[in-house]
């Protein structure tokens, strides 16, 4: 579970990965989503986790918390195990392009960044705000992504 190996990611494009892994235990039956942008070979994580942001004014938004495509953590008292991460997609350029600028802006548009609850406000609720500006791509998150359903 510890040896995660990066994806492979353009140096010359842009790219989007949408990425999963199991929630921390007790919660390990629902999944945990991210972003991960890809500004030809700038790589940025984003995502919305349990506790505030360290960075002031963040809310529960996360950029750069974690290693792009380290899954999160088993145990939460714990940095040692970690789940390994699954793609769900990635999107290529001009549809990339468009959603990093979303994403970039996401902490003056995104209407949750303040809340946060299990099976509401959640990680889910976060990526499939981002993937509901592009329904031309028909992104479908996991089945056990609670939140995503919140009406956003």
């Amino acid at each position: 579970m510890t040896n995660i190996q990066p994806f492979d990611y353009s140096k010359t494009e842009n790219q989007v990965f949408i990425l999963h892994s199991a929630c921390n235990i007790p919660i390990l039956f629902a999944t945990h989503t991210w972003l991960v942008t890809n500004r030809k070979g700038h790589l940025a994580r984003y995502e919305v986790r349990h506790f505030k942001s360290p960075i002031k004014n963040h809310g529960y938004l996360h950029i750069n918390t974690l290693p792009p495509f380290q899954g999160i953590e088993l145990f939460r008292s714990t940095q040692k195990l970690k789940w390994n991460p699954k793609l769900i997609t990635t999107i290529e350029d001009p549809a990339a392009t468009e959603m990093i600028e979303l994403i970039e802006s996401s902490l003056e548009k995104y209407p949750y960044i303040n809340k946060y609850r299990l099976t509401k406000e959640n990680s889910n609720t976060y990526t499939q705000w981002i993937i509901n500006h592009f329904p031309e791509l028909n992104i479908k998150l996991p089945w056990n992504s609670f939140g995503k359903k919140k009406n956003i």
